[in-house]
């Protein structure tokens, strides 16, 4: 086996691209691999990067919030046992016989995918129709909510809300309270029973959780308090420090809700419930868009109608022209062959896990069988 690759010795166009991202500068000879000249040299050092970067980091699930691949690489597994059924699968052997390495399904801490003590026994209390478990379901949500800082928003602070559409809406405070109508099957946060107005203390983030195109026509207004708010703050500064294992963390609960997918969506409007119930007036929390974003993301909700019932006031209202739209991103492989894990196994994998002891080794067999199975051909 040569000493070197270069960027050109891969079939898959991704994998190419991001090789020249991280290669050296182009050899003076061709190739000893693939005798082809104009690649950028890749040693032991940069290719190991780039399986990291390429294979791993680009297995991380969308919704999994964290540092959570599905993929992972070492010595001990070589050749490997990933198989995708495509042209990546001939690179992927190029890489597991240069580095001796073998690429593997990794079954990563389920801690990593939110899947907390405090997540799994919220999820079990919320399906669970007996009388009792709404008062425990409350009590776990204020022991959860109590390791979260309260934050004062007073006069003079700006907050933003943007609105799209085929008009721009009249510049007057009605038109910016929360909506009349709830959205159907409700908001993260926000239930029939429970309106919310949403906004963020920048622009851009409310740009990115309204979704706007060049299309639109977009307004925002700058409102600031009337009298002092108080807010919960679920998206940072939170006190894990009881929590003796990441399984007891509260900031992996809040991470999951803020990332999570419409199925968490009960457990959301559960703890707004809760916070309205310790007599605040909203709550700050991640963006969503937080996960592909170099900057700190937060959304603000404040309950019921803040405009109408003065506890907001506006300031002005412009219109928002988008000058300039781009995306940074990186290649990463596409499905395997391996059949995903649904939901509730992972949610009953997760309750054993949390158990400990012989419950645990026994769920990480079952995790270990979950993630072996298999397609015929590509998914």
């Amino acid at each position: 086996m040569s000493k070197t690759l270069c960027s050109l010795c891969f079939r898959n166009f991704g994998l190419r691209y991001e090789a020249e991202r991280v290669a050296g500068p182009p050899g003076k000879t061709p190739c000893p691999n693939c005798s082809q000249t104009g690649g950028g040299v890749l040693d032991t050092d940069s290719a190991s990067t780039l399986v990291r970067q390429f294979f791993v980091n680009g297995s991380i699930p969308p919704e999994a919030g964290g540092p959570a691949p599905v993929f992972m690489f070492n010595e001990h597994h070589y050749p490997g046992e990933v198989d995708f059924a495509t042209e990546l699968d001939a690179d992927l052997k190029l890489f597991s016989n240069f580095l001796r390495i073998g690429l593997f399904h990794y079954g990563p801490p389920l801690w990593r995918l939110g899947h907390t003590e405090f997540y799994q026994r919220l999820s079990e209390l919320k399906e669970d129709l007996a009388p009792h478990a709404r008062a425990e379901e409350s009590k776990l949500w204020k022991a959860i909510l109590a390791r979260c800082t309260v934050r004062t928003l007073d006069p003079g602070v700006k907050l933003f809300k943007v609105r799209k559409g085929e008009a721009l809406p009249p510049a007057i405070p009605s038109q910016f309270d929360t909506s009349p109508s709830v959205v159907t099957g409700g908001s993260r946060y926000e239930s029939p029973t429970l309106r919310m107005f949403y906004g963020a203390d920048d622009v851009e983030t409310c740009l990115h959780e309204s979704r706007v195109t060049l299309a639109d026509w977009i307004a925002v207004a700058t409102l600031t308090p009337k009298r002092t708010l108080r807010v919960l703050d679920i998206a940072k500064d939170i006190d894990d420090s009881l929590a003796s294992t990441p399984f007891d963390r509260v900031d992996l609960l809040m991470k999951r809700l803020a990332f999570a997918g419409t199925q968490d969506y009960g457990l959301c409007r559960d703890l707004a419930k809760e916070t309205l119930e310790l007599g605040l007036d909203g709550l700050y929390f991640t963006s969503y868009f937080a996960q592909a974003h170099a900057k700190e993301l937060r959304n603000i909700a404040l309950f019921g109608f803040p405009i109408a019932e003065e506890k907001l006031e506006l300031i002005s209202v412009n219109r928002i022209r988008l000058t300039s739209m781009s995306y940074e991103y990186a290649f990463a492989p596409p499905n395997d062959t391996a059949i995903p894990i649904e939901r509730d196994e992972a949610r009953r994998v997760a309750a054993k896990l949390a158990q400990g002891g012989a419950a645990a080794a026994e769920a990480q067999k079952e995790l270990e069988q979950l993630i072996e199975r298999k397609s015929s051909g590509p998914r």
